[in-house]
């Protein structure tokens, strides 16, 4: 997947991590006592050629929180749009709630799935997401860091 971020400072980091050590994830910056911030990054996706037209497709993610949790929540939510190829796109195609899931710490990470709708999509598809975590803290404790250590799309194939 290609990863794109929108170059503000409500970007979530691409952070390597030691290699050896830890795995490269999507991080925000500490929000320890920041209140509540959102942070986005986005990437696009094709469907592949043995995707069974206008089947199941979920968009999964592994998330958590770093050190602490926030005390008072932490949310990933998604949007979702097919590109119509034609320098426009579909309507949201994500018809999950937003998931409350990621406010537990990354030793327990929490598996958060989005259910896309895909009526109108097909082999080659291609869809533009938009991740955006929603992180909420007051305490003045220790780093309070939302992470996403692993992102896939999920689609009903044949062959």
């Amino acid at each position: 997947m290609f990863c794109q971020t929108r170059g503000a400072t409500d970007d979530l980091g691409l952070v390597g991590g030691t290699f050896g050590t830890n795995a490269p994830s999507l991080q925000t910056e500490d929000l320890k006592a920041a209140g509540a911030t959102l942070n986005y990054a986005a990437f696009t996706f094709a469907l592949p050629p043995e995707y069974v037209a206008g089947e199941t497709v979920v968009v999964r993610f592994k998330a958590g929180m770093i050190t602490n949790v926030a005390d008072t929540n932490a949310t990933l939510d998604i949007a979702c749009y097919s590109n119509d190829e034609d320098n426009s796109v579909s309507a949201d195609l994500a018809s999950a709630a937003v998931s409350d899931n990621m406010n537990a710490l990354v030793a327990s990470i929490a598996t958060i799935d989005f259910t896309i709708t895909a009526t109108a999509l097909s082999p080659g598809s291609v869809l533009n997401v938009r991740v955006s975590t929603s992180v909420n803290d007051a305490a003045t404790g220790t780093a309070v860091v939302g992470c996403i250590t692993k992102i896939s799309v999920l689609c009903d194939t044949q062959g």
